[in-house]
């Protein structure tokens, strides 16, 4: 696969979000341009690949059925994006053998971007990813559209007094902070995997530890709860809060 190819259609994807967040966007525009994207990142690895799956969250989201395929989410934090805020991302991850392989984040408002290749560490604009300076816990990345706001509730309840940062930004850019160090460990109930593929390779690729709810690293569509840490301890504690 082409990864420049990918890598570079994305980076010019999110210049575009970018320069259409402070132009102004009509109503509803939002969704018509994250279908544009999912379908010209087809056609990107199509030019590679004519056998290529893409499993993405607008136009592609019948669950593969092979174990090799692409995922893609055009804008990981729509609601900050059509906010004019700066907390979203567009993400992408290549899955080979069940195995997730690769994976880009690209967060165009902070001029980032954060990519791996499996075993081969994390790079951060083209070079290799250093640690930031803790902030604190990230323990919950509030997804608004999950249905599941008991469980939501249980584990802010649960950590409350130990885990004081709750944000509700790009689940995507939340676990590359993780991998940066900026935050501990994270904690995400959601409505879907899409993000999650590349935010969860990012942080084990980083040195961290991110899995679904059952442990694995290797998730699947069906998956909607993530935790991902900087080390297997902060993982181990953050999995109890589950039960």
């Amino acid at each position: 696969m082409n990864y420049t190819a990918v890598r570079q259609f994305l980076l010019n994807q999110g210049a575009r979000l970018l320069e259409l967040q402070k132009t102004g966007m009509e109503t509803g525009q939002t969704k018509v341009l994250e279908q544009e994207i999912e379908r010209n990142f087809f056609e990107v690895l199509s030019q590679d690949r004519h056998d290529v799956v893409l499993y993405g969250e607008d136009i592609n989201r019948t669950v593969p059925q092979g174990n090799s395929y692409w995922i893609i989410d055009p804008i990981s934090g729509t609601n900050h994006f059509d906010a004019g805020t700066s907390d979203y991302a567009l993400c992408a991850a290549e899955v080979s053998g069940g195995q997730i392989t690769y994976a880009i984040i690209v967060a165009p408002a902070y001029d980032e971007f954060f990519e791996a290749h499996k075993g081969k560490g994390v790079m951060h604009n083209y070079a290799p990813l250093q640690s930031q300076k803790t902030i604190g816990d990230l323990i919950l990345n509030l997804d608004p559209s999950s249905i599941q706001t008991e469980l939501q509730q249980h584990i802010w309840k649960s950590s409350f007094s130990s885990y004081p940062f709750v944000l509700n930004q790009s689940s995507a850019l939340s676990y590359c902070r993780v991998a940066q160090r900026r935050y501990r460990r994270v904690i995400s109930v959601s409505k879907d995997s899409f993000p999650y593929y590349a935010g969860t390779f990012i942080i084990n690729e980083s040195g961290g530890r991110s899995t679904n709810k059952e442990g694995s690293v290797d998730i699947t569509p069906n998956d909607d709860i993530f935790v991902g840490a900087i080390d297997e301890k902060l993982h181990a504690e953050a999995i109890a809060l589950l039960s």
